[in-house]
């Protein structure tokens, strides 16, 4: 019996020697992206650390994500180089079948929304009303969706990005939507999913948490529709008066 496990153990040890073997094999000729699931992927781009959305806000409450606490500098080579198709308030660009417009922005400490369907970032300080009570401010976007294609759209408004750029033309931080007019509970994972039947248009207001710290020099507010899809992204301008 002792016999076999011996046998049984060499066999396994030898399985995983080959395994091993055939992966750095792999690896070393290059068949094999550096990034993969054997390393678990380390060296993949990560999301900007600001981020901070449904569903996702659970897990970002969980992991402790801070709130603007800068870029990595492949986000800001990305973004400096805009490469998709920029656009201004009022001025219509289409990704994949629907239009997206800006129509306005505004800068507050509080908000209209319920408690249940607002996400408060780490470093954010708010009472049961909304209305922030330290050095953060809502920055929300009323947004239109057409559906200008003639089948139905399932469109995400968490896959929207902002990025705040100073008077020097620095880019000083950025994030993911926090708080969505929506009606349902942002608990759910459905709540920024929406269906836009053919011809169909509306409008919703999406929030962004921003500091004082930016605002104060803030130049630039650019709302990116699908950021890492280039060159089909859209930017969507903003300009401070």
């Amino acid at each position: 019996m002792k016999q076999k496990y011996i046998v049984g153990a060499v066999g396994v040890l030898l399985a995983g020697m080959a395994v091993f073997s055939a992966y750095w094999m792999l690896r070393s000729s290059e068949l094999l992206p550096e990034n993969n699931l054997w390393n678990g992927g380390s060296q993949l781009p990560q999301p900007p650390s600001g981020t901070l959305s449904a569903p996702a806000g659970d897990l970002a409450a969980q992991y402790n994500i801070p709130n603007f606490d800068g870029l990595m500098q492949s986000e800001r080579d990305l973004f400096s180089q805009k490469p998709g198709k920029t656009v201004h308030p009022h001025e219509a660009a289409e990704y994949r079948g629907v239009l997206y417009t800006v129509n306005d922005f505004s800068i507050s400490k509080q908000t209209s929304l319920a408690s249940a369907q607002r996400r408060v970032a780490s470093g954010v300080e708010a009472d049961e009303a909304g209305t922030i009570r330290n050095a953060y401010n809502y920055f929300t976007v009323s947004l239109t969706l057409e559906n200008i294609s003639d089948t139905t759209q399932e469109v995400y408004l968490n896959s929207q990005w902002i990025y705040f750029t100073d008077t020097e033309n620095n880019l000083q931080g950025g994030g993911g939507e926090v708080i969505g007019y929506d009606g349902k509970e942002a608990r759910t994972k459905d709540f920024y999913q929406q269906f836009l039947e053919p011809g169909e248009k509306r409008t919703f207001q999406v929030s962004y948490y921003v500091s004082d710290e930016i605002l104060k020099d803030l130049k630039l507010a650019t709302l990116v529709v699908q950021p890492g899809d280039y060159p089909n992204a859209i930017f969507l301008d903003m300009l401070m008066e």
